[in-house]
């Protein structure tokens, strides 16, 4: 029997898709899909983590100001995110090419109860509503996966050899402790149980 997984999804799931056989093989993900368009950004505060010194310069400008400011935040963090996604997927094409993609996969978490999964989503910050968490087994001989540490992606501030050094370490999977597991599943899977539909 194969390893059980969390997913969080948007998919809105019922008791009819437990015990089902899906596909993780799609040209390209939803999460890869969210990238490209920028839909990611809905929930990016361009604020969040400024020094109250910061703020309070940000506080004496006009309206005007302030959206020119956030519309450049916005736009350094749509291509930030791209760039890093795409040097990532270079290096494992290159280098590591039977590891699932972060462009195709599903992404998948652990933990050993369903409260923690919980707490661990609260972490991360997703939305909520309208989303389900899920646990999904990988089929054997018919999925690939890959557990890595999703903290080796916090280098959108880098330059281009940080950013491939931490991609090479990311797809080694040799982090030391993992600061933030994460599974990346290419291939069959199944639904095993609806933990919460939000």
């Amino acid at each position: 029997m194969s390893k059980v997984y969390y997913h969080f999804t948007t998919w809105q799931m019922n008791s009819m898709g437990v015990g089902q056989q899906f596909e993780a093989n799609w040209e390209v993900s939803n999460y890869w899909k969210c990238k490209l368009d920028g839909s990611f950004l809905n929930d990016f505060e361009p604020f969040t983590g400024f020094t109250k010194g910061m703020l309070n310069v940000l506080n004496g400008l006009h309206e005007a100001d302030l959206e020119e400011i956030r519309t450049f935040l916005l736009h350094a963090k749509y291509s930030a995110e791209l760039l890093k996604e795409y040097i990532f997927e270079e290096i494992r094409a290159s280098e590591f090419p039977q590891i699932p993609s972060r462009m195709r996969c599903l992404f998948l978490f652990e933990a050993e109860h369903d409260k923690d999964a919980e707490v661990y989503l609260q972490k991360m910050g997703y939305p909520l509503t309208g989303r389900s968490l899920i646990k999904v087994e990988p089929v054997d001989g018919k999925s690939a996966t890959h557990r890595t540490d999703a903290k080796l992606l916090d280098v959108n501030l880098s330059r281009q050899p940080e950013v491939a050094a931490a991609a090479r370490k990311y797809w080694k999977g040799t982090s030391d402790p993992v600061a933030l597991p994460e599974v990346l599943l290419e291939g069959s899977f199944v639904i095993s149980e609806i933990v919460r539909n939000f």
